[in-house]
């Protein structure tokens, strides 16, 4: 189910881009925000202690990714003074 939500948040998140919708952005980052933290308390009690660390590692690494693809692609909210 977390897979379908992320799917949807990244779709948001590219029309988002796309057309300029600060507001669409920020729901599909609030959106990948509820499924991460969803991954996070319901998921990792589920499985085993050595693919729960496997799984922190891949998630940071994923979190890390989006941050600078995020902060790469978004436009600053005032130009720097020349």
């Amino acid at each position: 189910m977390e897979e379908d939500h992320g799917q949807r948040s990244l779709a948001i998140s590219i029309v988002g881009f796309a057309r300029k919708y600060p507001t669409a952005r920020w729901v599909a980052l609030t959106l990948f925000g509820l499924t991460v933290l969803k991954v996070l308390v319901v998921d990792m009690a589920r499985i085993d202690k050595s693919l729960r660390i496997l799984r922190f590692l891949l998630l940071g690494l994923l979190l890390l990714i989006v941050s600078f693809l995020y902060h790469k692609t978004n436009e600053p909210a005032c130009p720097e003074p020349t």
